[in-house]
């Protein structure tokens, strides 16, 4: 849910980035709708998260905080 907030400031400097940014975490969403929290990529990286952080479970959500940005995305774009 971080990246939530940090597309807030991210927008500030550069929109495109940041509806790039954006639109490639919802390109990890599951079928029934479900993004990750943690988007552990690879081995090296699997190896430096501890055992208990690696399962997830979709009842486990962070807020929606992207929607914060797209707000923010938006409302810029309509001044």
């Amino acid at each position: 849910w971080d990246e939530g907030f940090h597309q807030l400031l991210i927008s500030r400097w550069d929109a495109a980035l940041s509806r790039d940014v954006i639109a490639h975490w919802f390109g990890t969403m599951r079928k029934d709708g479900w993004i990750p929290r943690e988007q552990i990529r690879g081995a090296e990286a699997l190896s430096k998260v501890p055992d208990w952080a690696v399962p997830q479970h979709p009842t486990h959500a962070n807020p929606p905080t992207f929607l914060l940005a797209i707000e923010a995305i938006v409302e810029r774009s309509r001044s």
